[in-house]
């Protein structure tokens, strides 16, 4: 196994559970009970960093354990060569040399901390802490003992203060959540992440030990192998009644049920987190798309009226292409005769407004527009965005019209939010490609099929909590689908 000998990502080694002798001095400490003094909380971090890098140098150093590493990593790595068809080099280099490097190194080698080999009875702590334990502070004998004890777990963020705690639940649950401490992790998950984490518990508090962050399909596919851990194990333990009878079996039924699943979070999460490393080398964020395969960022046009509202209104009313709603409101839509509805038109006292939730859609409302209605109507647009990042590289529309970032202009918020909610809620009682092309509100209606809905919205609020822009509030969602219980 190589080792990964510098964490160059910042907040890299926060992640692993892991910090070199060089991090110490600029990485803030987290109290895992009261003190009064910073120098004490200073102290206490330094001796649990300590002990790990100890142990950690003690089983690289080691004749019985060091071997034991390189089998433990080609066990965690043969899964994920099998899916990308990758050699073991290729895909322990990339891993180790990406930018999560520190991350794998230090699930790697927590694994390897805890595992017992065999028909052994003890881990590599407990044979450091036994040989070598005297040289730790108390806090680091502590903290090497409570991660003995620890487990992976496969999580979901409920909710994050950056810079203090995070609150986690298993994943896919309504359960209350657990409050993790946690500096650095705090400041880089969000609400709804998927991750795989190891919790330590120190007394009544809990710390993170490695994280693997997951994507929205990393996530959904270790999910399913999870639950699928009771049929799969139904099936062989009636193939063994058959054969054998059920004496004993029962028992061992059930101890596999729990034992299963923990190697599927521990050996599956590993290889869904390494997939989405190494499958998508830019490591972006999945993205909205509407039905014509352009990314969803919602848009505001307004054209400010120059002449009689009067002639825009009857201009409109005899396009072919638009659905007059009412007097002052109409639907635009696709020329292909198909009725998908492509925006939405409104005549204002002051402006005409096209809301549209792509640019590219915006772009050609313009230039239809602009098409329809004679010169002298209607002056020059001005569009705003969501999230103006993601227009920047696009080309200039046949007609140039400014374009500014609703950020830096707060009275605008407002009008993007409502935007953003009648696009969202347009949405409801369309097919989404996620929810297996049924609407939201029909999975919302069936029980069978409501944690789609649910999953769907946590989706929406995990991508909004990661935009420059001012998140959306979705709690209106919640409620329109009734999914309330379920947040």
């Amino acid at each position: 196994m190589v080792r990964v000998a510098a964490f160059g990502w910042n907040g890299a080694a926060a992640f692993a559970g892991l910090r070199t002798r060089e991090h110490h001095a600029r990485l803030s400490p987290i109290a895992f009970y009261r003190s009064s003094s910073d120098m004490s909380l200073k102290k206490q971090q330094k001796e649990r960093d300590k002990a790990v890098q100890h142990l950690f140098d003690y089983i690289e150093a080691s004749e019985t354990w060091s071997p034991r590493v390189e089998d433990l990593t080609n066990q965690f790595m043969r899964p994920v060569m099998q899916n990308l068809g990758m050699s073991a080099t290729e895909v322990q280099g990339r891993l180790l040399q990406s930018p999560y490097g520190p991350m794998v190194y230090g699930f790697l080698m927590e694994m390897m901390s805890v595992t017992c080999w065999n028909a052994e009875t003890v881990t590599p702590i407990d044979e450091y802490l036994k040989k070598r334990g005297w040289r730790e502070g108390p806090h680091g004998r502590r903290y090497l003992n409570a991660l003995n004890e620890s487990e992976l777990h496969f999580l979901q963020v409920s909710a994050v203060k950056p810079g203090k705690w995070v609150e986690v639940r298993p994943f896919g649950t309504n359960v209350v959540p657990e409050r993790v401490l946690e500096l650095n992790g705090s400041e880089r998950l969000h609400i709804h992440d998927a991750i795989v984490a190891r919790l330590v518990k120190l007394g009544t508090s809990c710390k993170f030990g490695s994280i693997l962050p997951l994507s929205h399909a990393g996530a959904q596919h270790l999910k399913a192998h999870v639950d699928d851990v009771e049929d799969y194990l139904k099936d062989l333990y009636e193939e063994a009644v058959a054969e054998d009878g059920a004496e004993g079996l029962v028992k061992d039924f059930a101890d596999g049920i729990v034992e299963e699943r923990k190697t599927r979070i521990e050996e599956t999460g590993f290889m869904c987190f390494a997939c989405d490393v190494l499958g998508d080398s830019s490591a972006a964020p999945p993205q909205l798309f509407n039905t014509d395969d352009e990314r969803i960022v919602m848009t505001k046009t307004r054209f400010p009226i120059v002449g009689d509202p009067r002639k825009i209104s009857d201009c409109l009313d005899v396009s072919e292409h638009l659905v007059d709603d009412s007097e002052v409101h109409w639907s635009w839509l696709k020329s292909d005769g198909s009725s998908k509805v492509l925006g939405t038109i409104e005549l204002t006292a002051t402006d005409l407004v096209l809301e549209t939730n792509s640019v590219e859609r915006s772009e050609n409302g313009i230039v239809f527009l602009q098409s329809c209605l004679p010169e002298g109507l209607i002056g020059s647009p001005l569009s705003v965005h969501d999230n103006i990042d993601h227009t920047l590289s696009r080309p200039p529309a046949p007609k140039a019209h400014a374009s500014i970032d609703v950020a830096q202009h707060p009275e605008l918020q407002g009008a993007v939010q409502e935007a953003l909610k009648a696009s969202y809620r347009s949405s409801l009682d369309q097919p989404i490609p996620m929810l297996g092309d049924e609407s939201p509100r029909a999975c919302a209606s069936d029980p069978e099929k409501r944690h789609k809905a649910v999953g769907w919205i946590q989706y929406l609020e995990n991508m909004e909590s990661k935009s420059a822009a001012t998140p959306h509030d979705f709690t209106w969602l919640w409620d329109e689908l009734g999914l309330t219980d379920y947040r």
